[in-house]
């Protein structure tokens, strides 16, 4: 027992009450991936207590295991894409995804600290941290052998062929909240703002922009879909259909649940074989279109 590390996994995490009434980050997600979505967040938070306490090993090969575990609907491409979101919005501190392949966040940090006071093992990994010091007081930094399983009762320290890493240069924040959508506005950052492919018209007769950098994304989630050409069939089915275009809020949602239809189509064509796939391909753009329209009522909640 004297090799066994000490405990890092929480029985406990306790979550705001008004996380669906002030946080920003929280909406943006909802807003994209709905109900699934906010599940997919929960559950891998979930996963971060009860594994090592603040931060759970995670990498996108992982996303169908996650969609089977959760159960319920959920499929890979979303878990996929609600991590990618995650990710962008700063609910995940993307830095240290690219970097360590781990999901954690100043969230769910804090939310460890909570409990972590209480033991007699205060440590924490320096690399993942990202708290400021003066809101870690009392924790001792180490550099951990990434590869260990805190559940392994036979690890041996000394034993281990493990070097110390380096000191990471990760900042203590990568990713700010922004209250603002693809692309950023003002300043110089403004100024280098690229052109849109292409716009879809709201319901107040404004332009929602795509972005090359957003079609570039939406293919890398849904890769048996010819993004750019469901985008000119989402204008036109904007253009036919003045009374249901979509809000400024409730765009990415249309756009997603859209694509998400079609991916799925495709899975279906490759499970049925050839002669569904060449059915399917016979189709009109506007049956096409039409289709999609009867499937999109679920998204006129705007």
């Amino acid at each position: 027992m004297a090799g066994r590390p000490p405990r890092q996994s929480l029985d406990f995490a306790g979550w705001s009450v008004d996380i669906f009434d002030n946080e920003p980050k929280i909406d943006k997600l909802i807003d994209a991936q709905g109900c699934v979505g906010f599940t997919i967040f929960f559950f891998l938070c979930q996963r971060a207590y009860g594994s090592n306490g603040y931060f759970y090993e995670w990498s996108f090969d992982d996303a169908a295991t996650t969609a089977r575990k959760i159960g319920g609907g959920a499929c890979s491409q979303a878990v996929a894409e609600t991590v990618r979101l995650c990710l962008r919005v700063g609910l995940f501190d993307k830095g240290l995804h690219d970097k360590y392949k781990i999901l954690t966040s100043r969230g769910i940090q804090k939310r460890y600290m909570q409990v972590a006071l209480t033991r007699t093992n205060k440590s924490v990994i320096k690399e993942y941290w990202l708290l400021k010091k003066e809101e870690s007081a009392g924790l001792n930094y180490h550099t951990e052998n990434l590869n260990l399983s805190a559940g392994n009762a036979n690890y041996d320290p000394s034993k281990s062929n493990y070097q110390p890493l380096k000191e990471s240069k990760v900042k203590e924040s990568i990713v700010k909240d922004s209250k603002a959508d693809y692309p950023p506005k003002g300043g110089e950052e403004a100024k280098e703002k690229p052109a849109p492919i292409l716009t879809l018209t709201l319901n107040d007769k404004t332009e929602h922009p795509v972005y090359s950098e957003q079609i570039k994304e939406w293919s890398e989630l849904y890769p048996a879909v010819d993004v750019m050409q469901e985008l000119r069939s989402m204008n036109g089915w904007c253009n036919g259909n003045p009374k249901k275009r979509k809000t400024k809020s409730g765009i990415n949602r249309f756009i997603n649940g859209w694509l998400s239809r079609e991916q799925n189509k495709g899975g279906r064509q490759a499970a049925g074989g050839q002669r569904t796939k060449n059915i399917y391909a016979e189709l009109s753009e506007k049956a096409r279109a039409a289709e999609n329209e009867r499937l999109v009522i679920i998204d006129d909640i705007d």
